[in-house]
C-alpha cells in the first residue's frame, strides 16, 4: 500500500503587513495547490482573488505552510486541524469551513456579503439593472408576501418615517412620504415657490459686488 503524503495546512497573506484579510487551506501537494491559487488569481470571481487582484496580484502575496500533518487516516482528520488554525487566525476569505454548512457562513458573514454585493452592483450597472427586473418579474407574489409582512411587523416605525416633516427645495414643510411619494413636486404651490425663489435669488445676483450679470 502506497504511503500517504503529509498533508499541509497553509495561510494566504498579503506580503504588505498594512492589507489585512487571509485565506487558511490544506492541501496533499504544496506546489500544486500554489499554482491553482496563482491560476485562480487571474479570473476566478471568488472574493479571494478579486481581492488579490484589487491588490496588485498574486506576485504581492506569498502562500506559507503552517504545519504538517503526517499520520492521518481520512481527509476528515487533517480538516480538522485546518479547522482549529482557521479559528486561531480568523481569516477574512474563507467561506468554506470544515463542517460548516453555506447557510451557517451566510449568517456569520452578512457584513462581507453585503460589501462585495455592493462593489459588483457598481462595477456592473447594466447586469444588476437586468437582474432586479428579472427576479421582480419571476418572485411578484413572494415579493408582495413579503412586503405584506414586512409592513404589519414594522407598521409604526414606517407610518412614524412616513408622517417626520421635511422640508421641500422650494420651501414647503411637508411629511416625508408625499414629499418621496406624493404629488407636491407636481403642485403649482411647488411651482410658484421655485418661481419666487429662483426670482429671489436672480435679484440678489443683480445687486452683488463682483458684477455678476445672470443669465436667468
Amino acid at each position: 500500500m502506497p504511503r500517504k503524503p503529509p498533508a499541509i495546512i497553509y495561510i494566504i497573506k498579503c506580503k504588505n503587513p498594512a492589507i489585512k484579510g487571509c485565506y487558511v487551506g490544506s492541501t496533499l501537494n504544496f506546489k500544486t495547490r500554489y499554482n491553482t491559487h496563482k491560476q485562480d488569481s487571474i479570473n476566478s470571481k471568488r472574493l479571494l482573488y478579486e481581492y488579490i487582484r484589487l491588490t496588485g496580484g498574486f506576485k504581492k502575496w506569498t502562500m506559507e505552510p503552517l504545519a504538517f500533518v503526517p499520520n492521518w487516516r481520512s481527509g476528515k482528520d487533517y480538516r480538522e486541524i485546518e479547522k482549529t488554525f482557521i479559528e486561531m487566525y480568523k481569516p477574512f476569505y474563507n467561506q468554506n469551513i470544515p463542517n460548516r454548512t453555506l447557510n451557517d457562513w451566510k449568517k456569520e458573514n452578512k457584513e462581507r456579503i453585503a460589501i462585495h454585493n455592493n462593489t459588483w452592483k457598481a462595477k456592473n450597472p447594466e447586469k444588476y439593472k437586468k437582474y432586479r427586473v428579472d427576479y421582480a418579474r419571476k418572485n411578484k407574489e413572494k415579493m408582495k408576501k413579503t412586503t405584506n409582512e414586512y409592513y404589519k411587523k414594522n407598521r409604526e416605525r414606517i407610518l412614524e418615517l412616513n408622517n417626520y416633516k421635511m422640508t421641500c427645495v422650494c420651501g414647503c414643510k411637508i411629511s416625508r412620504f408625499h414629499l418621496k411619494n406624493g404629488k407636491h413636486k407636481y403642485s403649482l404651490r411647488h411651482h410658484n415657490n421655485l418661481l419666487e425663489k429662483l426670482k429671489e435669488g436672480r435679484e440678489k445676483l443683480k445687486s452683488n459686488n463682483l458684477n455678476i450679470n445672470p443669465l436667468i
